[in-house]
């Protein structure tokens, strides 16, 4: 069977912020248990951030309920305490 080496020269831009991936990228060549070449792509670095910020975010915020849920718990159970 002929084989063939073409080479492809393209860009990659991040799908959600537009950023240019080119420099994120590498190429794997065939291994003995798949037939075809890959291409693995690292997150942008602009979205890694802001996924960073929004889980910390979101953590503050998870923390800060469970710290009034148990504010209010104290403050019930001195309630009951005082009658």
């Amino acid at each position: 069977m002929p084989s063939f080496d073409v080479e492809v020269e393209f860009e990659i831009y991040c799908a959600k912020c537009g950023a240019g991936l080119c420099s994120n990228g590498s190429t794997k060549s065939k291994n003995s248990y798949k037939s075809s070449n890959r291409l693995d792509m690292e997150p942008c670095e602009k979205c890694l951030d802001l996924a960073a910020d929004m889980a910390d975010g979101e953590a503050r915020d998870e923390l800060g309920n469970k710290i009034q849920e148990l504010e209010d718990e104290i403050t019930e159970l001195k309630a009951r305490l005082e009658v």
